[in-house]
């Protein structure tokens, strides 16, 4: 599934699931999504935050990292470590984006 055609209502329906995610060694380590935030901007832009936890060692660094779940397939997000909670490293993922125009909006207003 393409990154574009996943909404925080997709990730929403994968709460507390396993994301595969790559490291830059080739290890794959595995995040579970323990939140999905949506922030009402504005009605043209979509935003919302994914929050993770992982293990404490290896850290993610801050790039993108090709990440792979079950249910959503391949994708590639910018991953930011947050720290450590407890045993587990903390990350998130923010989707800042303009939404796609539907016809309704594309049509001149009279």
């Amino acid at each position: 599934m393409s990154i574009q055609d996943l909404h925080s209502q997709d990730f929403s329906a994968c709460l507390n699931s396993t994301f595969h995610v790559e490291a830059p060694d080739g290890a794959i380590l595995p995040l579970q999504l323990v939140g999905v935030i949506e922030h009402a901007l504005s009605p043209r832009t979509e935003h919302f935050t994914l929050s993770f936890v992982g293990p404490l060692t290896p850290i993610l660094p801050q790039a993108i990292h090709k990440m792979k779940h079950d249910k959503l397939g391949e994708f590639s997000l910018f991953v930011v470590a947050l720290g450590p909670e407890g045993d587990a490293m903390t990350y998130e993922v923010i989707f800042n984006r303009l939404r796609p125009k539907t016809a309704e909006s594309a049509s001149p207003k009279q």
